[in-house]
């Protein structure tokens, strides 16, 4: 009895250092986690839409949880960038799709993927993301009103191999570009 009144003693004292251990890491990291998330979301952001001297990361729109990011040049809006996720072969992808004002895809930046390194990773390939530059929901040859790969009659090229993974970038910016143009009256209303 003694012996196992000890062991709980002991165990709990490891469990309580250990919990504070990793809330002091946690405190002690969080400002640069923050920091580094809101470096790649800029980086992302910069890379997709077109020129802009605003602070997008601060002119924002919130609108059911998304956050639209408003690039503007001079005051004048350039366009508009929105984070969507789809789920691919192993698990979500999250894609920051950059857009014009008519909805027109400036630039597509994936920002989260854990698909196969060689195969589904290659969705963050220069040459399968550019195929959604200067595609909208109404110049696109659309299934079931959504962008799709060639696989599904669409008219996006699917990675060889990575099939789903290719069906997942292009269902998120499916989504991107239904998302502004359900609250593009709200966007473009910015001040």
């Amino acid at each position: 009895m003694k012996k196992s009144l000890h062991l709980i003693m002991v165990l709990t004292f490891v469990c309580v250092l250990a919990g504070l251990s990793l809330a002091l890491v946690n405190s002690l990291t969080k400002g640069r986690i923050e920091a580094q998330e809101k470096g790649e979301i800029l980086s992302a952001v910069s890379k997709i839409l077109p020129m802009f001297n605003n602070d997008p990361l601060k002119d924002t729109k919130e609108i059911d949880g998304i956050i639209f990011f408003i690039g503007k040049y001079n005051g004048c809006l350039t366009g508009v960038a929105c984070e969507a996720e789809a789920e691919g072969y192993n698990g979500s992808i999250r894609v920051m799709a950059g857009m014009d004002s008519k909805g027109e895809i400036n630039g597509v930046e994936i920002l989260q993927n854990l698909e196969t390194p060689g195969l589904g990773s290659r969705i963050e390939n220069l040459q399968f993301r550019m195929q959604f530059k200067n595609r909208s929901l109404a110049n696109s040859k659309l299934v079931k009103g959504n962008l799709a790969v060639k696989k599904d009659r669409g008219d996006i090229d699917s990675l060889s191999g990575a099939t789903i993974s290719s069906r997942a970038v292009t269902r998120a910016v499916s989504r991107a570009l239904h998302l502004f143009q359900k609250n593009k009256k709200i966007i473009l209303n910015t001040d």
